[in-house]
């Protein structure tokens, strides 16, 4: 299984700013996390990613407008592996002795952002 993840950095006012997900709709929940999920089977790395971002972050219609964003895949941060199906295992940033083939590996790419793509709100 094979799972791709964003960092996503946009320069605001000349200072780095990463963008998260929340990761429940509940305002009492504080998890966020970095948008992505996992790839198709036969699907470019990177052509996942940029299916995901498009999936998760452009309005619904502006796809079909072609007004999606082309996004900037700028390299391959790290790939991190899990040994273990379960969900909460933790990641490794490398691949441990034990184990031969793992069963998940995420990469995690950087994604550059132009400066006035999205608006986000003061809190």
């Amino acid at each position: 299984q094979r799972s791709v993840y964003a960092v996503l950095l946009v320069h605001r006012h000349a200072h780095p700013h990463v963008l998260l997900l929340k990761r429940s709709a509940s305002a009492l929940s504080n998890e966020f996390r970095l948008p992505g999920g996992r790839v198709r089977p036969g699907e470019d790395a990177v052509d996942g990613l940029q299916r995901k971002l498009t999936r998760r972050l452009v309005p619904d219609g502006a796809v079909e407008a072609d007004a999606a964003p082309n996004w900037d895949v700028v390299e391959l941060l790290g790939v991190w592996h899990r040994t273990t199906f379960d969900g909460d295992a933790p990641l490794y940033p490398y691949l441990p002795a034990h184990c031969t083939k793992p069963r998940e590996a995420c990469r995690v790419y950087l994604v550059a952002l132009p400066e006035r793509c999205f608006r986000a709100r003061d809190h």
